[in-house]
């Protein structure tokens, strides 16, 4: 499935604690990084985005949205990784 077909879905997609709205803003941002599309292309950021998009998404399109995320880890070395799964980490733990 095409990054488009899954916006459509995480922007269907809703559950009480309106984690759509997390998911969804933080996956159109994870793609603006990814893309370089309107800021600088930061794959560290993108990971960042896709990794929280795909921890607040619905089960349905998790699995998509983390091969995204896992796509973009391929493009980091080892150490720009662990950087961005740990700020990760911290941002969700702010939410």
């Amino acid at each position: 499935m095409g990054k488009q077909k899954i916006s459509e879905k995480v922007n269907q997609e809703d559950d009480e604690n309106g984690n759509r709205n997390i998911a969804e803003t933080e996956y159109e941002e994870g793609l603006k990084y990814y893309k370089g599309n309107g800021v600088i292309q930061d794959y560290i950021e993108a990971y960042i985005r896709f990794n929280i998009a795909a921890a607040t998404c619905t089960e349905e399109i998790r699995d998509e949205i983390s091969k995204f995320r896992d796509e973009v880890a391929e493009k980091l070395e080892k150490g720009d990784l662990i950087i961005a799964q740990k700020e990760s980490k911290l941002r969700m733990m702010r939410m």
